[in-house]
This record gives C-alpha cells, structure tokens and sequence, in this order.
C-alpha cells in the first residue's frame, strides 16, 4: 500500500482499516469525524474507491450505507467508482454493489 506523503492519521487509519477490513475500526473513524469523500492514502482514492480495488464487497456496501457519494472519483480522476466495480474479477456482490452504485 503506497501511503501519500502528509496525509494525516485519521487518513491514514482509514485506509488500513478497509485494507484490513476492519469495520469497528471504520466506525470509530467516521464517528470521530472523518469526512468519507476525502482522497484518501492510497492513490488519493477515497475510502470507496479504495474499497472498490478489494475483494471484499462488504465493505463498500457499508460505506455506501454510511454515506459514501458514489461519484466522488478522488485526486487521480482516473477512476469512478462504477469503472472500479467493473474491472474487479471476483464478481463478488457486483449486482448489489451496482445497484447500490447507480442509485445512489
């Protein structure tokens, strides 16, 4: 995971905790005050995106249902989040994820 150079440690925690799964850890972050559309440590994705680039759709859905905008794309505006859930191999939850996705 290659981490952006001064992000703070809210950011930094937030992208461990969707690398690790970890959604008590989420939870606690977002609670603390953490803004979910921020171009996050990797990449400058935000904590979606991020989550898109894993195989665990669980972990979308949950930030989807905490408020996740789903056209943020990030700093690279190299990907949204759709394009993210369409290159993914597992198929893992994609319809859901989809639907979740396009509705908004």
């Amino acid at each position: 995971m290659e981490l952006l150079k001064g992000e703070d440690d809210l950011t930094v925690m937030m992208a461990n905790a969707i690398q690790r799964g970890q959604l008590m850890l989420m939870e606690n972050i977002l609670e603390s005050g953490y803004n979910i559309d921020t171009p996050g440590a990797v990449g400058g994705m935000t904590a979606l995106l991020h989550s898109l680039t894993l195989k665990d759709g669980d972990i979308s859905l949950y930030l989807l249902q905490k408020g996740a905008d789903p056209t943020c794309q990030g700093l690279g505006r190299l990907c949204c989040p759709l394009t993210c859930l369409a290159h993914r191999s597992d198929g893992t939850r994609i319809p859901e994820l989809a639907r979740k996705l396009i509705e908004g």
